[in-house]
């Protein structure tokens, strides 16, 4: 494990990462994938991924790879599936990036991961369809409770009082 500059081919901004992750440019969100990086064909489960790190569980363990199942196994073989998926990786990575600048990141990822428990349930029902409509409700949920975070921030420094 090394750590590496990498410059966001996006926008140009210059950060570190470890070489073996991938990680949203903290500028402008487009994803960095480390030269060692473990991903499949679809590449990492970003969200689900930051709540495994964040409850000290395996890259291996049954949550994510059950995630990685309705993702490689269900979604990705329909086109809706695969524009999900595309929209995912869109809007993931700056998720996860938000959420690691909050004081009390562990505890979201936390709350999140309870969530993506039940959908993990579900998977294991065989009720992909509704796995699938669940984790699409968390992941906007998430973004929008980050979203409205983002602006409340960028109206306080725009007009400080």
């Amino acid at each position: 494990m090394t750590e590496i500059e990498v410059t966001c081919p996006k926008c140009g901004h210059k950060f570190w990462m470890e070489d073996y992750e991938s990680k949203a440019c903290p500028n402008c969100g487009k994803v960095a994938v480390g030269p060692k990086a473990k991903t499949s064909s679809s590449g990492p489960c970003f969200i689900t991924t930051a709540c495994v790190e964040a409850a000290g569980l395996s890259d291996n363990c049954t949550e994510l790879e059950t995630m990685r199942y309705l993702r490689d196994e269900y979604l990705a073989k329909s086109d809706e599936g695969k524009r999900l998926i595309q929209e995912y990786y869109e809007i993931a990575p700056s998720i996860v990036e938000k959420i690691r600048r909050e004081e009390n990141s562990d505890e979201i990822f936390s709350a999140i991961f309870n969530s993506i428990r039940e959908i993990v349930s579900l998977i294991k029902t065989g009720d992909l369809e509704s796995a699938t409509a669940h984790y699409k409700e968390m992941v906007l949920r998430v973004k929008q409770k980050f979203d409205e975070i983002k602006s409340s921030e960028k109206s306080l420094n725009e007009n400080p009082r």
